[in-house]
């Protein structure tokens, strides 16, 4: 998770046929040439947090295929940052496979 296309440039290097996407992209995460993956955050409290503190890496805290638990999430967590809104859960993002010269769909 990173707040701004600038924080991503120390993650990877993204082709320039898809830098518009990425820059324009809400809820969506880009894995890269490189292996590495990311999603930029660019509002909310979460874009806020991100800014402060930096780069984090993030998950669903949850069994694959499996609905949100609370008590499963806390006890896959290492560490829990959590806001007023508390926990819950939402649509999950799409995720893009990025290549040289294409890109694909994975979820």
């Amino acid at each position: 998770m990173v707040a701004s296309t600038k924080d991503l440039t120390s993650i990877s290097r993204v082709p320039e046929k898809f830098r518009r996407r990425v820059r324009l992209a809400k809820k969506e995460t880009f894995i890269f040439p490189n292996g590495r993956s990311a999603r930029v955050v660019q509002t909310g409290q979460h874009h806020k947090f991100l800014q402060r503190y930096g780069n984090f890496f993030s998950s669903s805290a949850n069994l694959s295929g499996e609905k949100f638990s609370r008590d499963i999430a806390i006890e896959l967590s290492d560490l829990i940052c959590e806001d007023s809104n508390g926990f819950f859960e939402s649509t999950p993002s799409s995720i893009y496979k990025i290549g040289r010269d294409k890109i694909i769909r994975v979820r």
